[in-house]
């Protein structure tokens, strides 16, 4: 191995380092904020960059611990986490706002990091909801800008609110805003992609931290973060 290769490899590790630092939620378990309950699973394998088999089982077992009557996800791409969480709560209201099919970003709040473009404009989008129909009828799509969203049309507070939409620091800290004013009684808030692969959801995270001088950890074996009021 040459020179150059090795001090390569040293700066990648120590980005690697450097980056790691931020991470500083305290580690729960699920065990820590849940208990065993049966599941079942739809689609085990999604898309590059979705949820894990590991994170949609804690998303489930999360939405059926706590008996979430009203779900809201902020970021739905092809609908796999909503389509298991209306199959395993079936008297749930679910909500889920993501960006119309055909959209302008020149017209958006924030422009999208190059990632989260690849996935707004992904043929696919919507995809489960399609795929299982049966369970559509508790689930509401609505289409927009998540910076600029009326919260106003609901008639309700959220008992669970998952926030996977636009990793840009500016979309996660308003993102977040939004589901901390519009969190039921003890309601509960998770972000998806706290990691040293997006620093902007783990800046923004901490930002809501120090702004709402609030608790929020981060659960083992998954990229959630997690928030009860």
């Amino acid at each position: 191995m040459n020179l150059i290769k090795k001090i390569k490899i040293l700066y990648k590790l120590l980005d690697q380092i450097y980056k790691s630092k931020n991470l500083s939620l305290k580690k729960i378990s699920l065990a820590d904020i849940s208990s065993p309950t049966n599941i079942k699973i739809f689609e085990t394998v999604d898309f590059k960059g979705g949820l894990t088999l590991e994170e949609l089982s804690v998303i489930i077992s999360i939405s059926k611990k706590y008996e979430c009557k009203n779900y809201l996800e902020i970021g739905s791409f092809r609908g796999r986490t909503a389509i298991n969480i209306a199959a395993n709560n079936k008297d749930t209201d679910i909500h889920t706002i993501d960006l119309p099919q055909s959209f302008e970003e020149k017209n958006l709040k924030f422009k999208l990091l190059d990632n989260d473009t690849v996935q707004a404009k992904h043929e696919d989008r919507n995809y489960f909801f399609y795929k299982y129909k049966e369970y559509n009828k508790n689930i509401t799509n609505h289409y927009g800008d998540s910076a600029t969203f009326d919260y106003n049309i609901f008639n309700h507070k959220f008992d669970l609110i998952f926030i996977d939409g636009s990793h840009k620091y500016e979309n996660v800290v308003i993102d977040s805003e939004n589901a901390i004013n519009n969190l039921s009684k003890k309601g509960i808030i998770i972000w998806h992609d706290y990691s040293i692969q997006n620093l902007d959801v783990v800046k923004a995270i901490n930002h809501i931290i120090k702004k709402y001088k609030i608790k929020i950890y981060s659960i083992k074996n998954t990229r959630f973060a997690f928030y009860q009021s």
